[in-house]
């Protein structure tokens, strides 16, 4: 059963990243983050209350719940918001294959906080996956937010701003996906000193969404920008983000239920999965306008699969 629930969880991901492709195309980032973040918290409601949720936060110790709050900042605002930003550039795939990255750092920042020795296979692991992503940095990327010249938009509909264009153009092809990555290396410290004191991640992860979701609401509100963004419920891009929320969502329960038959390791693995969909499917399902795929982008997935493969299974001490 870990198997089965760790690959729905890889094709949840792995499509969202597509749906999202597509949903920014008409609609800006921090909104279509927004919507995604609102949406799985929503689904993520059902366990939660069915575990009691509510009792369990009652009874939790302050500290921990800070630590849950500063993981949804972390993972839902900071992590989202840079994956978007990477997807809404470079596109799905070469986006997923970046993110794959996240065990490396994962590994990284536990051996420097917990002092343990980094061992040879580490040290391979993060050559392969270096090769990979150095593919991806060299490779040709779409223009972002652009399917066609047909269809073209406004290069302001796919950044959170117009001012932003110049920082999108300096922050090169890889630098939002690698940030992403790393964001999400940093979450699991935050969530195991948060499980000390309210022991069910399921809960502690929907108090992270949560939390994320206010704090995207007040920013958004204090730049007057969030009932623009309840308007994107009707446009075409909101659609796809409210269904790249739901798979997030599902991918998210998916990812502990495995984790209840099964290893952190294996279950980690296979979530590397997610880049069958995007790199093997994107240009398919979304066009090659949008989601060009070249071998160049097929060798850098391989590459930063095996990689983290590596460092997950063999890497840790």
């Amino acid at each position: 059963m870990g198997i089965f629930w760790s690959l729905l969880m890889a094709a949840c991901f792995g499509f969202s990243q597509l749906s999202t492709r597509k949903g920014l195309v008409n609609i800006a980032v921090d909104q279509g983050t927004f919507i995604m973040i609102v949406v799985s918290t929503i689904l993520m409601a059902v366990p939660f209350f069915w575990l009691e949720g509510l009792t369990l936060t009652q009874n939790a110790n302050w500290v921990g719940l800070a630590y849950f709050i500063s993981a949804g900042l972390m993972h839902f605002v900071g992590g989202f918001t840079l994956m978007n930003l990477s997807i809404s550039t470079i596109g799905a795939a070469r986006t997923g294959s970046l993110i794959a990255t996240t065990p490396l750092f994962a590994t990284f920042l536990a051996a420097f906080a917990l002092d343990e020795l980094i061992n040879l296979p580490l040290i391979i692991g993060v050559v392969v996956v270096i090769g990979g992503v150095r593919l991806i940095a060299t490779s040709k990327t779409p223009n972002p937010g652009q399917p066609s010249t047909a269809t073209q938009k406004p290069r302001a509909a796919v950044g959170i701003t117009a001012g932003n264009i110049n920082l999108l153009n300096w922050a090169g092809t890889s630098t939002f996906g690698l940030l992403a990555a790393f964001s999400w290396g940093v979450t699991p410290v935050l969530i195991k000193k948060g499980l000390e004191t309210l022991p069910s991640p399921v809960v502690g992860v929907t108090l992270s969404m949560a939390a994320a979701g206010i704090a995207y609401a007040l920013i958004l509100a204090f730049r007057g920008r969030l009932w623009p963004t309840l308007a994107c419920l009707r446009q075409p891009g909101g659609r796809w983000q409210i269904g790249a929320g739901l798979l997030i969502g599902l991918g998210t329960l998916a990812r502990w239920l495995a984790l209840s038959f099964t290893t952190a390791a294996i279950v980690t693995t296979l979530s590397r999965g997610s880049l069958l969909i995007t790199v093997g499917l994107g240009g398919k399902l979304l066009g090659n306008d949008l989601e060009p795929i070249n071998k160049r982008v097929v060798w850098a997935a391989v590459l930063i699969v095996i990689g983290a493969s590596i460092v997950v299974l063999f890497g840790r001490p």
